[in-house]
């Protein structure tokens, strides 16, 4: 039997649910792989960790209505939800998707989802579009694609590091001054062994530095000059330079470009988030 062509009006009906779809959620949204821990988790630990922060993300947008039914956590509360809020849900799990790569479909609420979204008649689209963030994402992971920098939380995150980098510095020029003199070749592997030893023996005191202990040791190994000792050795500290440096390096970005995003993200109207994990 031949299909119907649709009528000019359903056609324009279905292209304004398109768009409206397309901006159910506008602002920078925090990244779920900077607050999750990457290493020695389990099964069910990765499900945990997902769930409870695709959850945090979907409340703090989530209509007011809806809202009020989550938080009384009553049988089948999903089940009530109401359109627009599943919406918020799967535009947030898509974006997600972006970064967390097949990590994110270890959670049993975007288990959930892709089970609905296999039935609903914009299912399909929605499917393609999490395939090609999954895809997106293994890109970011092999460095072949840029990763997003639109997190808000990245401005609180610098401001942390800062002042935990400046701190550990001025540690550090007080012990190694008189090293200065050394050849550059001599005199980095021993700073950076020092500045890795040191964070992880005093995690407490440096969480955000800890939290991120080996891609600083991996940079500092990757720079072509002796970045950290060229940094002590300056008249004048500059730990956000560095931080700007180090970022950059993590991010593929200019380290200029990366300050501008940073202190743009900062004029943001939502708080960021504060999280010690990159």
């Amino acid at each position: 039997m031949a299909m119907r062509k649709p009528k000019q009006h359903e056609t324009m009906r279905a292209a304004a649910k398109t768009r409206k779809r397309a901006r159910v959620i506008a602002e920078p949204m925090p990244q779920i792989i900077g607050r999750i821990s990457q290493e020695g988790t389990t099964r069910k630990g990765w499900d945990e960790d997902i769930t409870a922060q695709l959850l945090t993300l979907w409340f703090d947008r989530m209509p007011l209505a809806d809202l009020k039914i989550a938080s009384a956590k009553g049988p089948l509360w999903l089940a009530q939800m109401s359109p627009e809020a599943l919406m918020g849900l799967d535009e947030i799990i898509v974006r997600q998707a972006g970064t967390l790569g097949w990590r994110i479909g270890l959670s049993e609420l975007v288990q959930w989802r892709l089970s609905e979204w296999e039935v609903v008649p914009d299912g399909l689209k929605l499917l393609r579009q999490y395939l090609h963030a999954v895809e997106r994402a293994a890109r970011i992971f092999q460095r072949r694609q840029r990763p997003p920098l639109d997190d808000p939380s990245f401005y609180t995150f610098k401001d942390k590091t800062v002042k935990e980098l400046k701190v550990l510095l001025i540690e550090m020029r007080k012990a190694f001054r008189v090293r200065f003199s050394d050849p550059p070749h001599d005199l980095e592997p021993v700073l950076v062994v020092h500045f890795s030893k040191t964070v992880k023996r005093r995690s407490r005191s440096f969480p955000f530095l800890a939290a991120n202990r080996l891609r600083w040791e991996a940079f500092f190994k990757d720079q072509p000059t002796a970045v950290l000792m060229q940094n002590l050795a300056k008249v004048r500290l500059c730990p956000a330079s560095l931080f700007d440096l180090w970022f950059s390096w993590c991010k593929g970005v200019d380290p200029e470009r990366i300050r501008q995003i940073i202190s743009h993200l900062g004029s943001s109207p939502r708080k960021p988030t504060r999280n010690a994990k990159l």
